[in-house]
């Protein structure tokens, strides 16, 4: 910018905007790429949506091949797609919290006085887990990122339900 207000229009000039303006371009995308949560079907679906089978853990993938394949074009698509996989890792880690607080829930019984049956006592702790476990179940049903963990959060909801 502060080359075109001080400096005449010269090739030089045109050349570095042009190349900072890639550039620009392309951080968003790298940004994306760089996800963590990006599982291997969202790779093949970035992948796919390029139409390219790069491999970025590979040290000559640089920028310059990123700008080569022409992602720019679809950067609004892959950014999407990272924002899936942050969504989708989010729920999976809900899942797994409820997981590990039902592993920890203990059941108190007692015997009966006939002696015939158990009783489950303590049933606050128990009601208070399967409260807070229906609301995180019900709340990752509700994601639009549920698709991949649907089978996984419906088998959770009919086990919390069983409970009640």
């Amino acid at each position: 910018m502060r080359l075109e207000k001080n400096l005449e229009d010269n090739p030089i000039q045109r050349k570095l905007k042009e190349l900072v303006d890639t550039f620009k371009g392309a951080m968003p995308i790298v940004v994306a790429l760089r996800n963590d949560a990006l599982q291997e079907h969202h790779w093949k679906e970035i992948k796919d949506l390029i139409n390219s089978d790069f491999d970025i853990s590979n040290p000559e993938f640089t920028l310059q091949s990123l700008i080569d394949l022409n992602a720019v074009q679809f950067q609004e698509d892959i950014t999407a797609i990272s924002t899936q996989a942050s969504q989708e890792a989010s729920l999976r880690a809900q899942l797994q919290q409820l997981d590990e607080i039902w592993k920890k829930v203990e059941f108190t019984v007692t015997t009966h006085t006939r002696g015939d049956a158990l009783i489950i006592t303590e049933v606050d702790i128990m009601f208070q887990a399967l409260d807070e476990g229906l609301a995180t179940i019900n709340m990752v049903l509700g994601s639009r990122y549920v698709k991949p963990l649907r089978t996984e959060a419906e088998k959770w909801k009919k086990d919390l339900m069983t409970l009640t």
